[in-house]
């Protein structure tokens, strides 16, 4: 028989017993209480885990919310171009990040395209749309091709208002109109 100290008041007692004779508290009671904890513990935890799992998977479990937006749709259209002019399509970026602009020639010649921001727009528009003719220079070179039938053009934007520029370069009365379907997409 081993002798043990009550945790409460300090007494020599006989392990068998299950009270301190001169308090009457239990005897390695916090320490039964600790071993319940570490014991029982873990198996709780681990019941609950189990608990939760079907619910996140047959429940149709939802991500976090993102904080990358998803990708916006600027504009898809098919426009048509009279020779020896050229249309802008306004864009507006909500956010910054990589715009792709992609151009197909449904009907007619090569087109040339731009996409300008809102003061390279006042100053296309001041020169008359003769974009070629004058030499005129575009800030963004990621968006810039000429004599295409088809081109993707990508790149990095700020926020901000822009326009898709597209000329028709064909000259004289008999060209006829160029129908090119143009789509513009942002991504974070």
């Amino acid at each position: 028989m081993a002798l043990v100290h009550c945790e409460s008041c300090g007494a020599v007692i006989p392990s068998d017993r299950g009270t301190c004779s001169r308090c009457f508290r239990a005897i390695g009671s916090r320490e039964k209480r600790r071993k319940k904890w570490r014991t029982g513990l873990p198996i709780v935890v681990a019941l609950a885990a189990l608990a939760f799992w079907p619910l996140r998977v047959f429940a149709g479990h939802r991500a976090a919310p993102s904080l990358v937006p998803e990708p916006v749709l600027l504009e898809e259209d098919t426009i048509s171009i009279a020779p020896a002019s050229s249309k802008g399509i306004p864009i507006e970026l909500p956010f910054p990040g990589q715009v792709r602009v992609e151009l197909t020639v449904v009907k007619g010649e090569p087109v040339n395209a731009h996409v300008i921001d809102f003061n390279e727009w006042k100053a296309l528009t001041k020169a008359a749309g003769k974009t070629t003719s004058t030499g005129f220079r575009f800030a963004y070179s990621d968006f810039q091709t000429t004599g295409t039938r088809h081109a993707a053009l990508a790149g990095h934007l700020t926020a901000g208002p822009y326009f898709i520029v597209i000329e028709n370069p064909s000259l004289g009365e008999l060209s006829a109109p160029v129908d090119v379907k143009v789509k513009a997409i942002l991504q974070s």
